[in-house]
């Protein structure tokens, strides 16, 4: 599956104008992939990330609301 977006330099701050595509892949060992693709007319730092969870229990009466995060952190 693939999407794509102009992104105007007011919207996001970004020097110019940013075309953006991100294609999601599964493979046959059922690896989900994220291919992140950018082009702009004036230098720029892009940096992508993705902040998608999905929940692998197959039981679907299983929520996330039962989930636990923990960090190790001050």
């Amino acid at each position: 599956m693939k999407f794509s977006k102009v992104v105007k330099s007011d919207e996001d701050m970004f020097p110019d104008n940013m075309s953006l595509e991100i294609t999601y892949l599964l493979n046959n060992e059922y690896e989900l992939e994220i291919i992140f693709k950018a082009s702009s007319d004036k230098i720029t730092l892009f940096n992508p990330t993705n902040h998608a969870y999905f929940n692998p229990d197959l039981n679907q009466d299983n929520s996330i609301l039962n989930h636990y995060l923990t960090l190790n952190a001050d």
